[in-house]
């Protein structure tokens, strides 16, 4: 048996950079229900992508013999490490995990419970496999049903005075141009993003594309806006949950002067992807490149993984 199965991952505060801002506490909803490097550390890692002082790494101890479990995968026992989540465990049993949803294996983008593209049947519940604690006895069906109803963390829903990427110039500077429904969860790891509190934070409740929809349509009478965007965060990174969403907020919005508009930073669209948000009721794309070459873009966005950047 791999020794590496009887490891896993804790959060560690280092004290001397903790400036007790709370920021892991007040944006993350820790899944294992304690502070960064308690008992209960379940090692997600969304605490330490959170922290804005670098004050908290991921460090691996090993783990005892009273402290496994036993989870049946598609059918099949497996004894894993305990406190630790399912994308560990899977990781760990040799399950592939990508960032690439065009890619072999299960797609797990954010790692801090945000964008719901992990969801796996757990129990008979829909879970990010990302978030969620091992347990004994845990049933796990390594498959996205066929018949899911996707749901994403998102907010916000607000006016929005000077757009995002790709709103049109001339619209800017006279009123409210647009709402926003900012969608939690990123693929990158950006030290300077503007939405970091929203992008990382697990405190919210998964919307359906159905209340989605509903919500941007009455933000949407309430600002007497004609443009509806949905921005981030990594928009893109659920794509059945954004397609569904483009599809009821057209659906409602039917009047020819609604304009649909994602605000990405590119990063997994391809053709097929972006003629579904066509098809779906997309009228407009901002994306973000940040940089020209890739030595600067890593540096920009925060990825070590030189393939995605």
């Amino acid at each position: 048996m791999d020794f590496n199965l009887f490891v896993r991952k804790i959060a560690w505060k280092i004290l001397d950079r903790c400036l007790d801002c709370k920021a892991c506490q007040q944006l993350v909803d820790c899944p294992g229900g304690t502070y960064p490097g308690g008992e209960g550390c379940i090692g997600c890692g969304a605490c330490s992508m959170v922290c804005p002082h670098s004050a908290i790494k991921m460090i691996e101890i090993e783990v005892e013999e009273e402290g496994r479990e036993v989870i049946v995968v598609d059918g099949n026992s497996f004894e894993v490490p305990g406190r630790t989540t399912v994308k560990y465990a899977l990781e760990n049993l040799g399950f592939q995990i990508t960032r690439f949803p065009n890619e072999e294996g299960l797609f797990m983008p954010c790692s801090t419970g945000g964008c719901w593209a992990c969801v796996l049947e757990i129990d008979g519940e829909l879970k990010p496999a990302c978030f969620t604690l091992v347990k004994d006895g845990m049933e796990i069906k390594a498959a996205v049903p066929e018949n899911l109803v996707p749901r994403r963390l998102a907010g916000g829903f607000l006016g929005h005075l000077v757009g995002g990427v790709g709103t049109p110039w001339q619209l800017k500077g006279k009123t409210f141009i647009e709402v926003v429904c900012f969608t939690v969860g990123c693929n990158f790891f950006c030290p300077q993003c503007q939405n970091w509190m929203t992008t990382l934070m697990s405190r919210a409740n998964p919307l359906t594309p159905e209340e989605t929809a509903g919500f941007m349509t009455n933000a949407r009478k309430k600002y007497q806006v004609d443009r509806m965007t949905f921005t981030g965060g990594e928009s893109t990174l659920n794509r059945r949950w954004l397609v569904q969403c483009l599809r009821e907020v057209k659906r409602i919005n039917s009047d020819p002067e609604a304009r649909l508009h994602v605000d990405t930073n590119g990063s997994i669209l391809t053709e097929d992807y972006i003629d579904e948000l066509v098809d779906a009721g997309m009228t407009d794309i901002g994306i973000d490149l940040k940089a020209l070459k890739n030595e600067t873009f890593m540096r920009i966005t925060g990825l070590k993984d030189e393939r995605l950047a």
